[in-house]
């Protein structure tokens, strides 16, 4: 079958404007909603075409070149810690045994709890928990300001660089960054990806929005630790990459700001260290008619599309310049200049997921950019979420709700929602190519939203608007209606069995990598096997015991078997066709190689031919 990729709706616009816009200076702007600029041509750097992609010698290269800057995050006031953003205290949870109340896929943490997550529940992740926690092995590259990974709920969620010793200063894995066991800043080149704060003055960036440990959270925080809250991709690590360092104005004022240069560099660091997803915050490009930007950002498109090469996903808010404003959206470009509604980076970028931001009402927010680079949206607003702990609270490691009154990018927790959803689908199936991920959640997409309607593209792709893309991510659709990859382990294996008492042989329990209890099922042609669904505690993985019955076996093979004979079973394990109907045709079955292999023999068990044959023999000599 032929799939036909959502996003061809944009190879004819946006490629057609931004492909040749990154390989053309922008001369003569025009103004208006959602205006184009005229172009006029340059030449390609040849050197960095010289060197693979996102190589040790591309970077250096391009770390060599004066990079355009990025304007910095807008500071806000830290929201009060009181009621209106619910301050959760660590003991939260209800009295009594509520794990034993709890369904399989039922957290514990008190905001889930206590009903306040209804952002997750809107987009279906619970349901969509019941076929995976998702594997510890994916992982969500935050391209942002850092994260606090001191926080309670995501100090446990980091990922780990298996190839880098700690603390020995030296470069372990040879890739450029020394002592990079949990990630790089890219802005002061150095080991701590966190959020930036200056000990010696607090009070230096206490308004600076902590962007990365607001989408981590709602992404990877810690869930089913009767803390806080539940991350959306419940097993699935994060990557702390941070991009923005403390810089001076012309005045001398302190704020935050970044590079193109050290975007680019980022998300090369999450390819080559195999992210699954990969989530940027808002990248605001104050001259997108200057030579340095187009520039820069043609080395930008360049590593994203080696991250799309090597089946890396990546996600990017979809903006809120919809209504520039210089005093409500200083990070916009100029309105007077530029126009309105400018597309915004990365968003606009070819292979990158655009999402913009609804509110608790599915509806679109005020300022919310709009146009053919947003592909899906996702809630956006009064969303509960990790926060910086030294950023105006007493209590420490604080959860709050980030509303879209005090938060200028809410976009940035929306694609936080769409990368989670994706680590989910990349964990169903860890080798399905981007292209099918993205149309598996794109033709799933919710669209009966009041008020929305959505139009058919000409390339017969998903029905679409510029204000939701394909709609409102369904997070148990998309995964009900594409293929998943059954994993159970050991898929091979000798087992010891005693055939005179099966029941003293060693337990064979197989454990499912990926999927849950309720999406396997196991199944044999030999009547002697015999199949068992251990528990599962939420979060934990589905484990199946296997059993011989002994009587069946010995009938199957005459009545006798010898020590040292093998018998090697046909078992398979399926996706369960009643729950997933389409996920179970869509998936292959794995074939499961196991071999029991008798040991001692204390009885024997003639045939029974032969013993009503002796039987006969007996009574007819007397």
């Amino acid at each position: 079958m032929i799939l036909l990729p959502f996003k061809l709706h944009r190879l004819h616009a946006r490629r057609l404007f931004f492909r040749l816009a990154l390989l053309l200076i922008c001369a003569v702007p025009t103004v208006g909603s959602g205006s184009r600029v005229q172009a006029r041509p340059i030449e390609p750097d040849a050197t960095l075409q010289e060197v693979p992609v996102c190589s040790t010698a591309w970077l250096r290269q391009i770390r060599a070149a004066q990079s355009a800057a990025i304007m910095g995050p807008r500071l806000i006031a830290a929201p009060a810690a009181d009621s209106d953003y619910g301050v959760v205290p660590f003991h939260a949870v209800p009295a009594g045994k509520d794990d034993a109340l709890q369904q399989n896929a039922e957290p514990n943490d008190p905001y889930y709890r206590q009903s306040q997550q209804l952002n997750l529940r809107r987009i279906h992740v619970p349901e969509a928990w019941e076929i995976t926690f998702a594997m510890p092995e994916v992982t969500i590259a935050v391209v942002a300001d850092g994260v606090d990974y001191s926080h309670a709920d995501l100090v446990n969620k980091l990922w780990r660089n298996p190839r880098e010793v700690p603390n020995n200063a030296i470069d372990d894995d040879a890739n450029g960054y020394v002592d990079d066991v949990i990630g790089w800043d890219f802005g002061e080149r150095d080991t701590n990806p966190t959020i930036v704060h200056d000990p010696a003055d607090p009070e230096r960036f206490k308004g600076a929005a902590p962007t990365g440990t607001v989408m981590a959270g709602v992404a990877a925080a810690e869930t089913h630790n009767r803390f806080g809250i539940a991350g959306a991709a419940w097993n699935a690590r994060y990557m702390p990459l941070k991009t923005f360092y403390p810089v001076k104005d012309a005045r001398g004022n302190s704020f935050l700001g970044s590079k193109i240069d050290l975007v680019t560099e980022a998300i090369c660091y999450a390819t080559n260290n195999r992210a699954d997803v990969i989530l940027l915050s808002t990248m605001s490009v104050p001259r997108p008619d200057d030579d340095a930007v187009i520039g820069d950002l043609m080395q930008t498109q360049e590593a994203i599309d080696h991250a799309w090469r090597q089946g890396i996903l990546v996600v990017a808010p979809g903006g809120e310049c919809g209504i520039a404003d210089a005093k409500l959206r200083p990070n916009c470009p100029d309105a007077e200049r530029f126009g309105q509604n400018r597309p915004p980076f990365p968003a606009s970028l070819d292979h990158v997921l655009g999402v913009s931001s609804l509110n608790g009402l599915d509806q679109t927010l005020p300022h919310a950019s709009f146009g053919d680079w947003i592909d899906i949206a996702a809630p956006g607003d009064d969303i509960p979420t990790t926060w910086a702990d030294h950023r105006g609270f007493q209590t420490k490691n604080p959860i709050i709700k980030v509303t879209s009154a005090f938060w200028p990018t809410p976009s940035d927790l929306a694609a936080a929602h769409v990368a989670a959803v994706l680590a989910l689908m990349r964990s169903a199936n860890p080798g399905l190519e981007p292209l099918r991920l993205q149309k598996a959640l794109c033709d799933n997409a919710n669209r009966r939203i009041a008020g929305q309607t959505f139009d058919p593209p000409q390339d017969g792709s998903a029905l679409r608007n510029d204000h939701l893309g394909c709609g409102l991510v369904d997070a148990e659709k998309a995964l009900e209606n594409m293929p998943w990859r059954l994993m159970l382990e050991p898929g091979r294996a000798a087992h010891p069995l005693d055939a005179d008492d099966p029941s003293a042989s060693p337990s064979l329990v197989l454990t499912s990598r990926n999927l849950n209890m309720s999406a396997v099922n196991l199944r044999t042609g030999q009547a002697w096997v015999r199949f068992a669904g251990l528990e599962q505690p939420p979060g934990q993985s589905a484990r199946f015991r296997v059993s011989v019955d002994g009587d069946a076996l010995r009938r199957e093979h005459g009545g006798g078997l010898a020590a040292g004979t093998e018998v090697r079973p046909t078992m398979e394990a399926v996706v369960d066709s009643e729950l997933y109907p389409a996920a179970s045709v869509l998936s292959e079955s794995q074939r499961l190689e196991i071999v029991f292999r008798v040991g001692k023999v204390h009885r024997i068990h003639l045939p029974a031919v032969l013993r009503a044959a002796g039987l006969e023999n007996s009574g007819a000599g007397q």
